[in-house]
């Protein structure tokens, strides 16, 4: 457990580091089934995550405690993250980014994202679909609904 969060402190800025410890405590809980301790950690993500930050991600978003503690935010806010998204480790995610699903009446999931992901300010990805390892995703791009290969640099419009 203190190895997550010494982890969290050597790469992130103050605010990063109560965004990103908030999100492991309340999974380090779940994962523990100390329910009262999760639910109590969920009222403190409510009022300081999407209260203070405006931002809105849910711990199940990343796939372990690993992907947390590894993970990069240089600026945690306006991120907007779907609870059926999955975030591997040493992923930098910058402010303003929306990962969200397009809802249909069969399938609602969110991108599947690698590891050592990149995405720059701005970024918007939505639908179903999977990001490989490395990927860089530039400031402002839109991606709907169309995986993009390992190692990959998108910019733009990719649909």
């Amino acid at each position: 457990m203190f190895y997550g969060f010494k982890q969290i402190k050597e790469h992130n800025t103050f605010h990063a580091r109560i965004f990103l410890t908030i999100l492991y405590l309340e999974k380090w809980f779940k994962l523990h089934r100390l329910y009262i301790c999760e639910l109590s950690m969920k009222i403190i993500r409510k009022f300081v995550i999407q209260g203070i930050y405006n931002s809105e991600v849910h711990p199940d978003s990343f796939s372990s405690l690993q992907a947390i503690s590894s993970c990069r935010l240089p600026h945690p806010y306006l991120i907007i993250i779907h609870r059926s998204a999955s975030i591997q480790t040493d992923t930098v995610i910058f402010h303003n980014v929306t990962i969200g699903v397009i809802e249909n009446n069969t399938l609602i999931t969110a991108a599947q994202l690698g590891e050592k992901v990149y995405i720059g300010t701005g970024a918007t990805i939505l639908g179903h679909l999977t990001i490989g390892n490395n990927a860089k995703i530039g400031a402002n791009a839109l991606i709907i609904k169309k995986n993009i290969p390992p190692a990959a640099t998108i910019v733009g419009l990719y649909k």
